[in-house]
C-alpha cells in the first residue's frame, strides 16, 4: 500500500490489526522524496 495516514487508518479500521506491506514503488518513492527535501535543505545552506 502506499502508506497515507488515512489509507492505513480505513485498512486497520476494516481489518483490525493487518500486516502492512509497501510496495518497492512507494519505498522507492519515499526514500527518493526524502532525499530530496534533504538536498534542497543543504543547497539553501550554500546559497548562503
Amino acid at each position: 500500500m502506499d502508506m497515507s495516514y488515512t489509507f492505513k487508518s480505513a485498512v486497520k479500521k476494516a481489518l483490525g490489526n493487518p500486516v502492512i506491506v509497501m510496495d518497492r514503488f512507494h519505498f522507492v518513492r519515499y526514500v527518493h522524496w526524502a532525499l530530496e527535501r534533504i538536498r534542497v535543505r543543504v543547497q539553501k545552506e550554500f546559497s548562503d
